[in-house]
């Protein structure tokens, strides 16, 4: 990933209304063996005719969630909370030519 945001669906991004009132967001990290709860400021940017939503500090977040490049990321939204949890980090495995 190139970025140093991460983009939130566009789905999340109503659900925790950051589309109408942009405000800093709870990541908790439950992924790690010893659990983290953090507030992570969001930005909006122009896609197109529309916006989408993204974490600020992409770089800071991924390094302090321990996800690498091409890992892919499973997470869920917590309405009631207004929380994203990232739930699963599977690590990036090239594949071997036989």
């Amino acid at each position: 990933m190139d970025s140093k945001d991460f983009r939130l669906p566009d789905n999340v991004s109503r659900m925790d209304n950051i589309d109408s009132d942009l405000k800093p967001m709870t990541v908790r990290l439950l992924h790690m063996t010893e659990q983290e709860e953090f507030t992570n400021r969001t930005r909006r940017e122009k896609r197109g005719k529309g916006w989408r939503y993204a974490l600020c500090k992409w770089s800071r977040f991924m390094k302090r969630a321990r996800i690498n490049e091409r890992d892919t990321i499973h997470f869920s939204f917590d309405e009631t909370h207004q929380v994203l949890n990232v739930e699963l980090v599977v690590p990036y495995k090239k594949k071997s030519s036989d």
